[in-house]
């Protein structure tokens, strides 16, 4: 028996610790538990990773203690984690340490109090066959008709399904309608309290049928017999991960089901043009012509069309509720040219310059760059300019002035700062008659609640005009996730500068299969997603000459090791940030992205004054 442990911790680095196996611990450790080692002066959690035969390195240190009496992930989950170490450029620790379930992350799982918790926890599905991914593109009522026939289907033959939800808020909502289709049902998610996660794991490692609701967590699930995972709103924004490892759901759920040999299911009512192009979707159905109804308006002065206007206050009048949604916090976020339609932006950086009322000038968020607001384009030499992207101040302002009396309620995160106070509005709401609700994205939630009512979205050019190559897609994305959530009675007004925009065109003529087909071809002529892969690697620090020198070391070691033939962009300036000075590189190729990262992080950690250095890796 080896007497030498390999031990992963969670942190940025990508390098595994030796430690010897005192005595007492002998014969009780197995691979991806976690043990308490010291590490330096400080004692620190690791996962096992390996019982290496010998150790070129003397005077070893002990293992100090057991922190899991037993191991959390299975060889599929642990799998997973040295593919997402690979995928997203990220040490393997830190992958580990983001599969394991919310509360397990701090409090070891206790057989003592949950002694149903098995030896060891297995996951995926018990009858070994070819898994499939499918997608859907329904309206929310015909899709969750979808997932509940699936559900039941696999609970009838003995199984385990799991559905993840965009947001915790739905887990308890969903999980009602499940049980009251006669399936024993789950709930898990971060806010559940200890006990109570615990109950929800021993659920799935029982034997017989059941359904896991989750949030995003339930991708690192360990759930026995699972036989179909479905992942709702496949596209929602939360499904990516903004902390190391910049993780993709759908993709990490894809590669889990070729290990575990589970169906995957993705829905919505627009699906990405990513799934599109890898998944076709089975079945589609979405904004039929008349739907929505599109209103072009510009104007300096006015923000709101009184074309769109009339519609909420119809609703109103009527007693029926309504919502006016538009893109952004506070007053414009860009600068617009009536004549030639062309948008400010940086010469540098290339995104729209935000305009501020308060000075009279335009900003870049990137390099922080700051100019007088021209008085005409530097295009066309046009004077007539707008600020576009108008903010929810703005609109709140110009609908109190022409619909006066209306009960109106502000939706964003300065008036609601607190999540209880934005579900207590919510309510609020919901069991209202005549109110108009004015927000942000946090407004479409209210959609819900305007049965019989009318909606305007407006200021959708912000989004498009984001420096973001799927910045149109969003856009459309965010239109999707509006008309799905509001009922069928209600009246829906989308509120436009140019009514042959691409997102106008296809909500109007239901033409979202051209609108997929345009943004394909374009990506692959440019050499974007799903045709190639990109890496945004942020580098920081604490002077702009440390930033300098980092990023030198950096760029030479991509150059040294870039053999794939990877397109190597920048650095690219930031600007200060409240954490120091940053700059940005951006990678691209069919092949090798993560690869090249990864050895380039592995030369840098071999250096200890660049050991400790954050570098914020976001492959797509």
């Amino acid at each position: 028996m080896t007497e030498f442990v390999e031990a992963a911790i969670n942190a940025p680095g990508d390098i595994s610790f030796t430690y010897i196996i005192p005595e007492e611990l002998k014969g009780r450790l197995s691979l991806f538990q976690r043990v308490i080692v010291p590490l330096g002066n400080r004692k620190a959690i690791a996962f096992v990773t390996g019982f290496p035969d010998s150790s070129p390195v003397a005077n070893l240190k002990n293992v100090s203690s057991l922190f899991d009496p037993l191991p959390v992930l299975d060889k599929n989950l642990s799998g997973l984690a040295f593919w997402m170490a690979e995928e997203y450029a990220s040490s393997l620790g830190m992958c580990l340490h983001t599969m394991l379930p919310d509360k397990l992350k701090v409090f070891p799982p206790s057989r003592g109090s949950f002694p149903d918790l098995p030896e060891r926890f297995t996951d995926g599905s018990a009858v070994k066959v070819k898994n499939s991914v499918r997608s859907i593109e329904l309206p929310r009522v015909k899709r969750e008709a979808e997932y509940l026939d699936i559900i039941k289907r696999t609970a009838a033959a003995g199984g385990k399904t799991m559905i993840i939800l965009p947001e915790t808020d739905l887990i308890s909502d969903f999980a009602v309608k499940i049980r009251a289709a006669g399936v024993l049902t789950v709930e898990a998610n971060a806010k559940l309290p200890q006990g109570k996660q615990f109950l929800a794991l021993t659920a799935m490692q029982g034997e017989g049928p059941l359904c896991v609701v989750a949030s995003r967590q339930g991708l690192f699930l360990p759930v026995r017999d699972l036989r179909a995972v479905i992942l709702e709103e496949e596209n929602a924004n939360s499904y990516r991960s903004d902390e190391t490892p910049r993780f993709l759901a759908r993709d990490v759920l894809v590669e889990r089901a070729k290990r575990s040999g589970f169906d995957v299911i993705l829905g919505s009512y627009l699906l990405s043009v990513d799934t599109r192009h890898r998944f076709p979707p089975e079945k589609s159905e979405f904004f039929s012509p008349g739907r929505i109804t599109v209103v072009a308006f510009k104007n300096r002065f006015r923000m709101l069309s009184p074309l769109a206007v009339k519609p909420l206050e119809d609703a109103v009048k009527k007693g029926k509720n309504a919502v006016l949604i538009t893109t952004r916090k506070g007053f414009a976020t860009a600068t617009f040219c009536d004549e030639c339609g062309s948008v400010i932006r940086c010469g540098k950086c290339g995104i729209p310059l935000v305009q501020h009322k308060e000075d009279s000038t335009l900003r870049c968020g990137y390099c922080g760059i700051k100019s007088p607001i021209p008085e005409s384009c530097p295009k066309c030499k046009g004077i007539l300019l707008s600020g576009i992207g108008d903010g929810v101040e703005r609109a709140e302002a110009e609908a109190a002035e022409l619909m006066p009396g209306v009960r109106t309620a502000r939706i964003d995160t300065e008036a609601l700062k607190r999540k209880s106070d934005r579900a207590g509005a919510k309510a609020e709401f919901k069991l209202g008659s005549g109110r108009l609700a004015v927000g942000t994205h946090l407004a479409i939630a209210y959609l819900a609640g305007i049965d019989g009512g009318a909606a305007v979205i407006s200021g959708i050019e912000h989004l498009m005009n984001r420096n973001d190559f799927r910045a149109v897609e969003q856009a459309l994305s965010f239109v999707a996730k509006a008309a799905d959530t509001a009922p069928v009675s209600a009246k829906l007004i989308l509120q436009v500068r140019d009514g042959k925009n691409p997102v106008a065109r296809a909500v109007q003529g239901g033409s979202v299969e051209e609108f997929m087909r345009m943004e394909l071809a374009q990506r692959k002529e440019l050499l974007y997603p799903p045709y190639s892969r990109l890496a945004f690697i942020t580098l920081s620090g604490k002077t702009e000459e440390e930033l300098k020198n980092f990023q030198h070391i950096f760029g030479l070691s991509l150059e040294k090791h870039n053999s794939s033939g990877v397109e190597i962009l920048g650095p690219l300036e930031l600007g200060k940030s409240f954490a120091g000075f940053r700059s940005q590189f951006l990678l691209r190729s069919q092949t090798g992205v993560g690869a090249l990262i990864k050895a380039a992080k592995a030369e840098l950690s071999r250096d200890k004054k660049f050991r400790a250095k954050m570098i914020d890796v976001n492959i797509i």
